[in-house]
């Protein structure tokens, strides 16, 4: 709306980013970008349609967060396994380094971020994330997100 010259009358979560677009300086954005998708009673709520997160069955619906930085995404399910892609040596995503060890403190540094980042909007996924932090190393071995090595 900024860029564009709008008023808006309605208040938005965010950080707006357009002095970074016109190199207008000023900007002190986040080094992370964070995209999350639910599925409430079978449905995806990428469409558009707005879904209330206190509607939210833990035990039903499906939760997918993801978080990228300069130089990692990683995913969280939350009926699935974790996966953790390094994107200088792996721009594809087909190693999934969340079953690795040496990668632990990554993946609890990017689900803190992303569990601090839901705390307000989507209270229980954030507590959900939080403890189960470490036990969701990934083991299968085959399709998307499996370790190719």
């Amino acid at each position: 709306a900024e860029l564009c010259g709008v008023e808006l009358d309605v208040a938005h979560e965010g950080i707006p980013f357009a002095r970074a677009v016109t190199g207008q300086g000023g900007w002190e954005g986040r080094p992370w970008v964070i995209s999350e998708s639910f599925h409430v009673g079978g449905t995806e709520s990428g469409r558009g349609e707005p879904a209330d997160p206190a509607v939210l069955d833990l035990e039903r619906d499906g939760v997918n967060v993801s978080i990228r930085t300069a130089t990692h995404r990683y995913i969280y399910r939350l009926h699935d396994h974790d996966e953790l892609y390094e994107l200088g040596s792996d721009p594809y995503e087909l190693s999934n380094l969340a079953r690795s060890p040496e990668h632990r403190s990554r993946i609890d540094e990017l689900r803190h971020i992303i569990a601090t980042s839901l705390d307000s909007a989507v209270p229980a996924v954030a507590a959900r994330i939080r403890s189960s932090s470490g036990e969701r190393m990934a083991t299968d071995s085959g399709g998307k997100g499996a370790d190719s090595g």
